[in-house]
């Protein structure tokens, strides 16, 4: 928030200029709740003029790291005692999850972790080993040792979790480089030499054998291109495939244009993807909505009610509609 004191986004160039870094933990706290100036204008934390001119500031950060093919975990700020610290957070984490969802960046949720059962902060809670132990500090902004560890955890929980799931990505079959695909199929790297011109029929006749099990093995296989990548699968049958075809419902086509693909973590190390559409049918002309004025982004992202539908359950209008 001062770049007259510390300028964060000079010295990122600085940084970077290492290329050394693959992973940025990223976590700014509430000291930054603070006025901006911006054209001779002073803009007060909260107002929507700061949102937006803190937002840039953060989508900037992010961008400049993004931009340099390092993965960011942007950590979410805790509750604090005083209860316009703790609205300074709150403030603070809309902004950071928004942006981090935007910009491809992962956002690292701690508030829960540190709020006893109603959901209030708390000085005290579970460390490591389980013991209830003083997890913050006098200030109630700050942590102890146990506290710094517990809050490093969720981090590393996230980093073990992505860091497991790309490991077993690279080792699922075919799905690696050449040479990793060679060895699935059952292919050497390099080719069976070609016999000389003036072999004898013996040697011809044997050649002939690695180049027929190539040839059945190619017939088995099916090779597609994703992202400039060829992935090559199990061929399978027309009957089989029509089989397993699901039917799309009201006619539509099997895939609607332009999907949205939402991606949920798992508690055993997985990915569970979500496909949304914004588009009612595959014949639909309705024109597609910007990222933050789609439904799923206000709700799941921004925490917004949407407005109910007449007659929905959700609908408490007096009287009834």
């Amino acid at each position: 928030m001062r770049p007259d004191r510390y300028d964060w986004n000079a010295a990122l160039d600085e940084i970077l200029k290492d290329d050394t870094y693959q992973i940025a933990v990223v976590m700014f706290g509430t000291n930054d709740a603070q006025s901006i100036r911006k054209n001779k204008t002073v803009l007060k934390p909260g107002t929507d003029a700061w949102r937006e001119a803190y937002g840039e500031r953060v989508e900037a950060f992010i961008k400049k790291l993004r931009a340099a093919n390092v993965a960011v975990y942007w950590v979410g700020l805790p509750v604090m005692r005083a209860p316009h610290a703790t609205g300074n957070a709150e403030l603070m984490n809309e902004i950071f999850r928004e942006k981090a969802f935007i910009n491809g960046a992962k956002y690292v949720e701690t508030w829960s972790a540190f709020t006893d059962q109603s959901g209030r902060y708390s000085a005290y809670g579970p460390d490591m080993q389980g013991q209830v132990r003083r997890l913050r500090a006098n200030d109630g902004v700050h942590f102890t040792m146990r506290g710094y560890l517990k809050l490093a955890h969720f981090v590393e929980k996230e980093l073990r979790r992505d860091l497991s799931l790309a490991k077993l990505e690279r080792n699922i079959p075919l799905a690696g480089n050449e040479e990793e695909q060679s060895r699935v199929i059952g292919k050497s790297k390099s080719k069976p030499a070609r016999p000389a011109a003036d072999s004898g029929a013996a040697n011809a006749a044997a050649a002939s054998v690695p180049d027929q099990a190539t040839a059945q093995a190619a017939a088995q296989q099916q090779v597609s291109q994703v992202g400039g990548v060829n992935i090559i699968r199990p061929a399978i049958s027309e009957p089989a495939l029509e089989a397993a075809r699901i039917p799309s419902p009201r006619g539509a086509a099997s895939s609607l244009p332009d999907n949205e693909t939402v991606a949920g973590d798992l508690e055993i190390g997985l990915t569970a993807l979500a496909t949304i559409s914004s588009v009612s049918g595959a014949n639909s002309t309705r024109p597609r909505l910007p990222l933050t004025q789609r439904p799923y982004y206000k709700v799941l992202i921004q925490g917004q009610q949407l407005e109910p539908k007449a007659g929905r359950g959700d609908d408490f209008t007096w009287p009834p509609s």
